[in-house]
């Protein structure tokens, strides 16, 4: 297992180091299997209630005026190779109804999955680590918000407690 500590900046937010690249990719893999079982869906019937009352409070939030980004999380090579191998159904169907809930409601979706590239960002198979959340997060507020959202820099800079690179050459995602 990956060893890392976890710490609260001031703004609440929970970074942690660790590299998962530094694992042979053989426990790579094996992490990756372990962790999609806990992704598994649960029984039909309970999928379609939690579904049901997600759509109702984004339904809440956007008649109301809230802008909303639904995204799905950064995972390692890993993780998608093992789900592509043992789930692509399952993660497809959940992608799936992100994507049309996002497109019903005018909230916008950014599918993160593959967004996130060099292993040595992760602190294990489906969690950026402190390096790998600031490198993330800016580009993750851009692809759902546009370059409007860079005043929100200075908010994100304390949260992380180091100074954004932000990269506007990103496109936001309508």
């Amino acid at each position: 297992m990956l060893a890392s500590t976890v710490h609260q900046t001031a703004n609440g937010a929970l970074l942690s180091e660790g590299d998962f690249a530094e694992l042979p990719l053989r426990m790579q893999t094996l992490e990756a299997r372990t962790r999609l079982h806990h992704h598994s869906a649960a029984p039909e019937d309970a999928v379609a209630a939690a579904q049901d009352r997600y759509a109702e409070m984004l339904g809440y939030l956007t008649t109301r005026g809230a802008e909303v980004c639904l995204v799905s999380f950064p995972v390692t090579q890993a993780y998608r190779t093992a789900t592509a191998q043992m789930d692509s159904a399952g993660h497809d169907q959940a992608i799936a109804f992100f994507t049309a809930l996002a497109d019903q409601s005018g909230a916008r979706f950014v599918d993160a999955r593959a967004q996130v590239q060099p292993e040595h960002l992760f602190r294990d198979v489906d969690h950026l680590n402190a390096e790998g959340a600031s490198v993330f997060y800016p580009e993750l507020i851009l692809g759902c918000f546009g370059s409007s959202a860079l005043e929100y820099s200075d908010f994100a800079a304390a949260a992380l407690g180091r100074p954004l690179e932000i990269n506007t050459n990103v496109s936001p995602n309508a």
